[in-house]
């Protein structure tokens, strides 16, 4: 990889991994108390003084579930949950249906496990263009 493209993907890095902390130390410096007070309810509120139109997500189907799930490419590789899709695409019609039973009520109840609140960014360098 030359210079110039690991420096951008350096830059980018950076700032993915810091946005939230920058934005935090922005608004704590500049006296917003709703930050200051760690309290993001009240910052929306604040923020937000208009209402928003309610969304309604579509509730998703076992066989939604299997079927985007065979669509994965396979690879042994495997994220925080230490599952790789080779190993999901096998087990996925034993565990599809408390799958689905677990996506709809966090669509209905908009309420998300915490642990999927936390994504991994890892931006990779491709050659060419």
């Amino acid at each position: 990889m030359s210079n110039c493209n690991q420096t951008t993907a350096d830059i980018f890095n950076k700032y993915s991994a810091t946005v939230a902390q920058d934005i935090l130390a922005a608004n704590t410096t500049n006296g917003n108390a709703a930050f200051i007070n760690n309290n993001p309810l009240h910052y929306l509120s604040s923020a937000c003084n208009q209402s928003f139109p309610s969304i309604k997500m579509k509730l998703v189907s076992t066989k939604e579930i299997e079927d985007i799930t065979y669509s994965l490419i396979s690879k042994d590789s495997h994220g925080y949950e230490e599952v790789s899709i080779k190993i999901l695409k096998e087990i996925i019609l034993y565990i599809s249906s408390p799958l689905t039973y677990l996506c709809n009520q966090m669509l209905s109840s908009g309420i998300f496990l915490s642990r999927l609140r936390f994504p991994e960014i890892k931006p990779l360098f491709k050659k060419g263009g």
